[in-house]
This record gives C-alpha cells, sequence and structure tokens, in this order.
C-alpha cells in the first residue's frame, strides 16, 4: 500500500471514530458545550491513536509512525470541524 493512501486511510477511519464518539456525546448530553462537543472526541481519538501506536511498537513486523497519529488526528480534527460548524451548526 503506497504511503499517502495509509495516511488517508487512516484520516478516515479516526474521523469516524471521533464521529462515533461525538454522536455519542450528543445524543446523551443533548446542552454540552461546544468546546467539549468539539475536544472531547478529537482527544479521544488522538489517545486511541498514540496507544495503538505504541501497541504496534511491540509486535513483530509492525512499526510505530508518528505520521500516523497525525494523520488519524488530522481526520478527526476535519470531521470535528465540519460536524460542528456544518452539521449541528454550534459554532454560528
Amino acid at each position: 500500500m503506497t504511503m499517502n493512501l495509509d495516511k488517508v486511510l487512516h484520516a478516515v477511519l479516526y474521523a469516524g471514530l471521533a464521529a462515533t464518539v461525538s454522536v455519542g456525546i450528543r445524543r446523551s448530553r443533548p446542552g454540552v458545550v461546544a468546546a467539549v462537543q468539539f475536544v472531547v472526541p478529537v482527544m479521544f481519538a488522538a489517545l486511541y491513536a498514540m496507544t495503538d501506536e505504541f501497541h504496534q511498537w511491540f509486535v513483530p513486523g509492525r512499526h510505530a509512525d508518528v505520521w500516523d497519529v497525525a494523520a488519524d488526528v488530522a481526520g478527526a480534527l476535519v470531521l470535528q470541524t465540519v460536524l460542528c460548524r456544518y452539521v449541528w451548526r454550534i459554532w454560528d
């Protein structure tokens, strides 16, 4: 798999993770502040990405890559921006 496609897939998958957390927050806490609605899913995705790369460090045939974490966080940030700004309009 080419490096660029790998990073795109990372971004898409972690955008999905952030979206799942974000929808969960939105449904369970309808009056939550906009900052929490934006930051918590991104932080969750970032923490998960870091622990996943740390885990890969110990798996034979795999390697940890800080650029994978960067792609993961970028995907979460983009998706959260779209959700908060354009879908739920909490930043009007």
